[in-house]
């Protein structure tokens, strides 16, 4: 068994907390564990809640949470952070589009870097150290940090 993402972030980034969290999951431990690895004052952003199921009752479960996690009603135990929950429609017409873009090659993902999530730290200390050297410095593509390999 594994150790949850919070808490691995939690023991790893405690001293050198991040700027913000883009959370692409909807990771309900990491949100309400972030004080722990996220700069008081910055901003948690994600996807909303992941769902475990379809139902009316899960549904209506993440709306609240969605909720109680944007209001951080801190009296009732909410998280000190700033929650930011974004969202996009897609319907078949625009995943049609997009499709073709990949299929033509005139969409595609630039790449810096990617590295394993034991390296975050290490690769956020090398981009910081390179713009501070150098202002103008900025990464060729998507610095990605891969949480879990499948």
């Amino acid at each position: 068994m594994h150790t949850p993402v919070y808490q691995f972030l939690g023991a790893r980034f405690s001293s050198t907390r991040f700027s913000t969290i883009i959370d692409a999951h909807g990771s309900q431990g990491i949100f309400n564990h972030c004080p722990d690895y996220l700069t008081e004052g910055k901003q948690y952003v994600t996807v909303g809640p992941a769902l475990e199921d379809y139902t009316v009752s899960v549904m209506i479960s993440a709306v609240l949470l969605m909720v109680k996690n944007g209001l951080r009603l801190r009296a009732l135990g909410g998280v000190p952070r700033d929650y930011v929950q974004v969202a996009s429609v897609a319907n078949s017409g625009a995943m049609e589009m997009l499709v073709k873009l990949v299929e033509e090659k005139k969409l595609r993902m630039v790449v810096d870097s990617c590295s394993n999530m034991e390296d975050a730290l290490k690769v956020r200390l090398q981009c910081q150290f390179l713009k501070s050297w150098m202002p103008s410095w900025r990464a060729r593509g998507e610095v990605i940090v891969k949480v879990q390999s499948l």
